[in-house]
């Protein structure tokens, strides 16, 4: 089965934004989206608290708000390591319901448009249909084609964002969130 652990050293940056600097954000959560993120009070009152400490205490807040999109998919029930991690940068960067959306279109295509019900459900968590799929329709196949349709609806999901609101076009950034797709022929 698939590990956080790993998915979360690879794909959560080090970094953060101040304000003014674009959105503020720090290791990838933007302050805009999650004010209520605990994280933000230690920020904040970074000067009344020891660096190290600091640190220690952003670190495990950090790793328990990415664990909850983690768990929200259920995305520890993936055998594939690589799907897991795609599907949890989807769920991090477009939510975890169009993540679930997206994941089910993707296997459905791989899989000739007969596999997979064509009512999507409004949730987060993947259902076990889909598991069997992941885990077993599709082990003959490739993952990375599956990435890579995955990174088209994400590509899709940007480009209509930045559509209706033109003043987002600072978040070009978020391209640098997807794998580069190379063509490759079903």
């Amino acid at each position: 089965m698939s590990d956080f652990k790993q998915a979360f050293q690879k794909m959560i940056p080090d970094k953060r934004t101040k304000s003014g600097e674009e959105i503020e954000s720090y290791r990838g959560i933007r302050r805009l989206y999650y004010p209520r993120w605990t994280g933000w009070q230690i920020i904040d009152k970074s000067a009344d608290i020891d660096a190290g400490k600091k640190s220690a205490m952003l670190a495990v807040y950090v790793e328990e708000f990415y664990k909850s999109f983690w768990d929200q998919l259920g995305c520890d029930s993936i055998k594939s390591q690589s799907i897991s991690e795609s599907v949890f940068g989807l769920s991090i960067n477009c939510g975890g319901i169009i993540a679930n959306e997206y994941l089910r279109k993707a296997v459905d295509i791989i899989n000739g448009n007969k596999c997979i019900s064509k009512e999507y459900p409004f949730e987060y968590k993947i259902d076990n249909s889909m598991l069997e799929m992941l885990n077993h329709g599709i082990k003959n196949k490739n993952d990375d084609i599956l990435i890579k349709i995955l990174n088209g609806y994400q590509i899709s999901f940007y480009l209509k964002l930045f559509e209706m609101n033109p003043a987002s076009r600072s978040y070009y950034n978020w391209f640098n969130n997807l794998q580069v797709a190379i063509p490759v022929s079903l």
